[in-house]
């Protein structure tokens, strides 16, 4: 029994340091199978995210025969880059001028994927009319089920059309400028054309100057939706609109939802029709003007000096809200906002008037007032301490930050316009304010 024992002791023993010794081995052996995967994986991740989001250059002294699309040797067109670049890929254009490009861009994104075409950081591209070259800049093709273009840093001068964007959707327009473009009965950014529609386009952070013909009083725009059939959630906000010539800076088409916050209309010409025009019934959705500044000089343009007009050819204008915006004229005018006679009004509440009659706001809200901007002059729209502007406005679910990004403080409600009160902090000497140069005032 004794032997018995000690035999089972031992054996047991043996195995178990071999089961032991196997089980170790085992598991550094998966532990390499599995970390091979990984690397394996990652590799594989890489390589595809390189294969899917490559990075393009073109420069104003780059060569579409030489060029390898690289930063060190770039092409000089934006049709060259068309012919490779994939859903996911960049472009970035150097800083300097391109004259007489004029790009039919076919490469195709994806809502998740975008293509973009942006200015190198730091740098500012400007493309401009060239003589004798055709007098759009770029064309987008393509099916109505594709686009997903971003353009970002850009900047267009004197074509007739800066973008238009025929069909497609998940278009992005921010940080652009488009300056003296004759906008000929359509846009510095046209949209839809002929029988064409567009969905989900946004136009942000961009700055219009010198939009149309002076002998125009139209069809000349900074903004043009045209075509037919049916457009679907555009978002134009955080953008600055001078001098619109022709006709008015937007001109709004029916669509599923529009809206239209946080911009500055600044107009010194008097040519009349400057800022906002629908001319359509929204459908299935609404078209929202909020939070916006618009500075008008009517120099004797009359009652075509409107700031927003709505004309239906059916429906109602229910489906229609303008809300905290500033009608500011430098001399006196009759009423900034035209609506269709026989219709009901759209709704507005919580708008100031100033050197203008509020004849067609029923809002309770609503007021004739200053709302002591700090400098018209010196185009500095943003609030006086002793602004009446101040914590007046209705909250809203897009608005919450204002025309610079500075959050709004709904305590006792935002400012009105497109500028939130702020304070200029002055940082004691040998101190830094870096990062909290300007806060919101706590409203």
């Amino acid at each position: 029994m004794l032997i018995y024992h000690i035999f089972s002791v031992v054996y047991r023993n043996s195995f178990k340091g071999l089961h032991l010794c196997m089980y170790r081995t085992g598991r550094m052996v998966l532990t390499s199978i599995f970390l091979a995967m990984c690397l394996l994986i990652l590799f594989s991740s890489f390589i595809t995210l390189e294969a899917i989001a490559a990075i393009y250059y073109i420069s104003p002294t780059g060569s579409d025969g030489t060029g390898a699309g690289t930063k060190a040797s770039p092409w000089v067109t934006l049709a060259k880059a068309n012919t490779v670049m994939k859903a996911g890929d960049t472009v970035y254009c150097r800083g300097g001028t391109y004259s007489g490009q004029n790009v039919i861009w076919t490469a195709q994104g994806t809502a998740g994927n975008p293509i973009t075409i942006a200015a190198y950081p730091g740098e500012t591209p400007e493309f401009v009319k060239g003589t004798g070259n055709s007098t759009f800049f770029f064309v987008r093709e393509g099916s109505p089920d594709v686009g997903a273009l971003t353009f970002d840093g850009l900047s267009m001068r004197y074509y007739n059309i800066g973008l238009l964007l025929r069909r497609g959707g998940d278009f992005i327009i921010k940080n652009c400028t488009f300056r003296d473009i004759t906008a000929n009965t359509a846009g510095a950014i046209h949209t839809g054309y002929t029988g064409c529609a567009i969905r989900d386009l946004t136009i942000e952070n961009c700055y219009f100057e010198n939009i149309g013909r002076l002998t125009e009083i139209a069809r000349d725009h900074s903004f043009y939706p045209s075509g037919s059939g049916t457009h679907g959630n555009i978002i134009v906000r955080n953008n600055y609109f001078k001098d619109s010539h022709g006709g008015p800076a937007l001109n709004m088409i029916p669509g599923t939802s529009c809206n239209i916050y946080n911009n500055i209309f600044y107009s010194t010409v008097g040519v009349g029709r400057q800022s906002v025009y629908i001319t359509g019934s929204p459908t299935g959705g609404a078209f929202n003007i909020y939070n916006n500044t618009f500075v008008i000089n009517p120099d004797g343009a009359g009652t075509n000096s409107w700031a927003i007009k709505t004309t239906y050819w059916g429906g109602t204008q229910d489906d229609i809200t303008i809300k905290n915006n500033i009608f500011y004229y430098t001399a006196t005018n009759t009423d900034p906002i035209v609506t269709k006679i026989g219709k009901p009004n759209p709704t507005m509440d919580n708008n100031i008037y100033f050197n203008c009659s509020d004849s067609n706001d029923t809002g309770a809200n609503s007021f004739v007032g200053n709302p002591l901007f700090n400098s018209i002059g010196k185009q500095d729209f943003y609030l006086q301490s002793s602004s009446p502007a101040i914590d007046a406005g209705t909250a809203t679910l897009f608005a919450t930050k204002d025309y610079k990004g500075y959050s709004r403080s709904y305590g006792r409600g935002p400012d009105i316009g497109a500028c939130e009160f702020t304070v200029q902090l002055t940082a004691p000497r040998g101190f830094s304010l870096q990062g909290f140069s300007i806060i919101s005032a706590s409203n």
